[in-house]
């Protein structure tokens, strides 16, 4: 178990993927400078209740990812844009407000992966249904942004059920359910489930919005 900060904010994290941020409030100033100078991660977690800024600290799930800095760039104003990435699963035991921002005993959510023929089948054939998601918003949106392909997809299993995962444009919490998803077998399956919709109404739908497309883009 180890103590590190915590982030809540109105979005789910998943391992290996990036997360965009524009740090100007001043405890997450000091929760940043923290991290750089222990050289730490700081976990993502889902709201639960409450709002990313102003006022009091948010309640969070208790299941979420760590994020590892890896671009910083300070602006003139004070505030900085920053971008992390996705490491690990955690679970929170205990949440101190001790600081200016919160702070959580964590432990590692381990994943219940066994690569096999039954996983490889049903990874090619969820990347097919990523691809046809994909394919949709670029036709659907009048500013196609999103350049990715089923070519593009990662091989590794379990990152592109997280890509898949992330891409996905269905409410935080369905996100926030798949991610406490240990088992991959059972998560491809859910992520199958969800494409298929998706893309039925998709296939009903004459245009997206493009906020959807921008933040597809951001995976490129």
């Amino acid at each position: 178990m180890r103590e590190i900060p915590l982030f809540p904010l109105h979005t789910v994290l998943f391992p290996g993927m990036p997360l965009q941020l524009h740090i100007f409030e001043q405890r997450y100033l000091e929760m940043v400078r923290a991290c750089l100078l222990h050289n730490q991660p700081f976990g993502v977690l889902l709201i639960r209740q409450g709002a990313e800024a102003h006022g009091p600290l948010a309640v969070p799930y208790s299941v979420g990812c760590t994020a590892n800095i890896v671009e910083i760039d300070g602006q003139a104003d004070g505030s900085l844009n920053l971008l992390a990435i996705g490491d690990e699963r955690f679970a929170v035991h205990e949440v101190k407000r001790s600081l200016p921002y919160l702070t959580g005993k964590v432990t590692r959510l381990q994943n219940q992966f066994t690569y096999g023929p039954q996983l490889a089948r049903g990874v090619k054939t969820l990347a097919r249904w990523v691809d046809r998601y994909l394919s949709l918003i670029n036709r659907l949106s009048p500013n196609p942004a999103v350049d990715l392909s089923l070519s593009d997809l990662p091989e590794d299993p379990m990152l592109l059920l997280y890509l898949a995962a992330s891409i996905l444009q269905v409410p935080n919490l369905e996100k926030q359910a798949l991610l406490e998803m240990s088992n991959s077998e059972e998560l491809r399956q859910q992520l199958e489930r969800l494409y298929r919709r998706e893309v039925a109404v998709l296939g009903s739908t004459r245009s997206v919005p493009q906020v959807m497309a921008e933040r597809l883009a951001w995976l490129n």
